[in-house]
C-alpha cells in the first residue's frame, strides 16, 4: 500500500534483487487489489510470497533487510 512505510522500505530493498535474471518481483497494492488480499488471506502487510517453479516455497510478513532477503532468496 502506498501509505505503508514498511512496504515502501521493503520495496526499496527488493529492487536490488529485481535486476537478477533468476528472480522476478511483482508488487500488489492491497488497497487496489482487495480480491487478492482475501484470496491469499493477507492480514498484515507487507506480505511476501515466494514461488519457485510455480510452487509456494516461503512466505513472510514485515520488513526484511537486504541481508535477510539474501538469505531467503539466494
Amino acid at each position: 500500500a502506498s501509505w505503508c512505510s514498511p512496504c515502501r522500505a521493503l520495496s526499496e530493498e527488493l529492487a536490488y534483487f529485481d535486476s537478477m535474471d533468476n528472480i522476478e518481483i511483482g508488487k500488489v497494492d492491497c488497497d487496489e487489489e482487495d480480491y487478492l488480499v482475501s484470496s491469499y488471506v493477507v492480514s498484515s502487510i507487507p506480505a511476501v510470497f515466494i514461488y519457485k517453479d510455480g510452487v509456494l516455497v516461503n512466505k513472510f510478513v514485515g520488513y526484511k533487510s537486504k541481508e535477510q532477503l539474501e538469505s531467503i532468496l539466494l
